[in-house]
C-alpha cells in the first residue's frame, strides 16, 4: 500500500480561462490516459467556461456548486451527484459556499447507470 498526499496543501492555483478561487491537485494518470484530480473551489470560486478535453466527470465530495454544459444553463450540484461532460463540450462550475470534487478527465467512456458484470 502507498499513502498519497492529495490535500489542498499540495494543490496549485488555476486561473486559466478566467477561473478564480480554484485549486487543483493532480492525483495520477491511468494507463488509458485518464487523469484523476481533486478540485478545491473556494467560496465564490469558479472553473470558468471552457471545452472539455476528453470525457469529463466531476463528482461532488463536499459542498455545493452550480454546473453548466453546452446550453449554458446552470443546474445545482450537491454531494452524491456528478456532472458528466462530453469531449469538446463547453462547461463551467461555480460555487457560492465552496466545493471539493474528484475530477476524472480523459480517455474513458462512462455509461451512466450501466452496471459492469
Amino acid at each position: 500500500m502507498q499513502i498519497l498526499n492529495v490535500g489542498i496543501q499540495q494543490a496549485k492555483e488555476i486561473d486559466a480561462f478566467g477561473s478564480h478561487g480554484f485549486l487543483l491537485r493532480h492525483v495520477g494518470l491511468t494507463t488509458g490516459a485518464t487523469r484523476a484530480s481533486l478540485a478545491y473551489l473556494q467560496p465564490g470560486g469558479c472553473i470558468a467556461r471552457h471545452p472539455a478535453s476528453g470525457q469529463q466527470l466531476l463528482i461532488a465530495l463536499s459542498g455545493t456548486a452550480e454546473v453548466s454544459g453546452a446550453d449554458g444553463q446552470f443546474a445545482p450540484l450537491a454531494v452524491g451527484q456528478a456532472a458528466l461532460w462530453q469531449p469538446g463540450e463547453d462547461h463551467e462550475t461555480r460555487t457560492a459556499a465552496g466545493l471539493t470534487a474528484l475530477i476524472l478527465d480523459g480517455e474513458f467512456d462512462i455509461h451512466p447507470g450501466s452496471p459492469r458484470e
